[in-house]
C-alpha cells in the first residue's frame, strides 16, 4: 500500500472515531455508572398487622450518571437453617425523628437519583406474603374486640391511653377460648428467631434497566426475638 493510501485510511478512521465519539462516551459513562448505598443506624426488624417488616435508612448516591430507581426489594436468610423470606418496599418514612405515635409515611414508588444530589432514604419493606396469611386471623380478632367494646358500651376515644391495656386484658380473659386459636395461627407465621441473618437489598433502575445489590448481616438476640413475639399479643 502506498503511503498516500495509508494516510487516507488513517484520516478516514479518525473521522469515523470522531463521528462515533459521542456514542462511545455515552457507552463508557453507562458502563461506569453505579449506585452507592451508605446505611445509617441499625436495621429495624418488626412484626405487625403488615406481617414481618424490615426498615432500612441511609443515603443513596448515583455515580457516573443520574439514575431512576424503579423498584427495590429485600431478601432475608436465617443462616441457622437457610430460611429465606422476601420483602417488597412498602412505604417511605420521614427522615427526622418524631415523638408522635403515628409517623407520616408515603407509598413507596420510583424516584430520581441525581449525581449532584445524594438522596437520604428511610424505607420500610413488608413481607406481603406472610402478611396476607395473617390478615384473616387479625380481622377475626378485630371483630371480637369490636363486639366486646360495643357490648360493654366502651368508646376507646374516651378512654385514657393507660387504661386501654386493662380493658384489653379483661377482653382477653373473657374471650380466651376464641382468641387462643387466632394467636396460634399468627404465632405459626412468626419467624424472627434468635440468630444471625443475611440481608440482601436489590435496587433496580430503568433506562437502562440495571440491578445493583447490597449485602449485610445482622444479629437478632433472644430478648429482641421475645419482644417482637409480644407484638402478636
Amino acid at each position: 500500500m502506498e503511503w498516500g493510501n495509508v494516510a487516507q485510511a488513517v484520516t478516514a478512521l479518525i473521522a469515523l472515531a470522531a463521528f462515533f465519539r459521542s456514542d462511545i462516551e455515552r457507552y463508557f459513562q453507562w458502563a461506569r455508572a453505579s449506585i452507592e448505598m451508605h446505611p445509617a443506624g441499625r436495621i429495624e426488624v418488626g412484626f405487625s398487622n403488615f406481617g414481618p417488616t424490615i426498615g432500612i435508612q441511609g443515603t443513596l448516591r448515583a455515580v457516573g450518571r443520574d439514575q431512576f430507581i424503579s423498584f427495590a426489594e429485600v431478601t432475608v436468610e436465617r443462616l441457622a437453617d437457610h430460611l429465606r423470606q422476601n420483602f417488597q418496599w412498602a412505604v417511605f418514612r420521614l427522615q427526622s425523628f418524631s415523638t408522635a405515635q403515628e409517623q407520616t409515611v408515603e407509598i413507596a414508588a420510583g424516584f430520581s437519583l441525581s449525581v449532584a444530589a445524594p438522596r437520604r432514604f428511610n424505607i420500610q419493606f413488608h413481607d406481603s406474603t406472610t402478611g396476607e396469611r395473617i390478615r384473616q386471623p387479625l380481622t377475626d380478632l378485630q371483630r371480637l374486640w369490636t363486639e366486646y367494646l360495643r357490648a360493654q358500651g366502651i368508646v376507646l376515644a374516651n378512654v385514657e391511653v393507660g387504661k386501654v391495656r386493662e380493658i384489653y386484658d379483661a377482653f382477653s380473659k373473657e374471650r380466651t377460648a376464641e382468641i387462643t386459636p387466632i394467636f396460634q395461627l399468627v404465632d405459626r407465621e412468626f419467624y424472627w428467631r434468635e440468630g444471625t441473618y443475611h440481608l440482601g437489598l436489590l435496587a433496580r433502575t430503568s433506562t437502562p434497566t440495571r440491578e445493583f445489590s447490597f449485602n449485610y448481616n445482622f444479629n437478632l438476640s433472644e430478648p429482641d426475638s421475645r419482644l417482637l413475639r409480644l407484638n402478636i399479643v
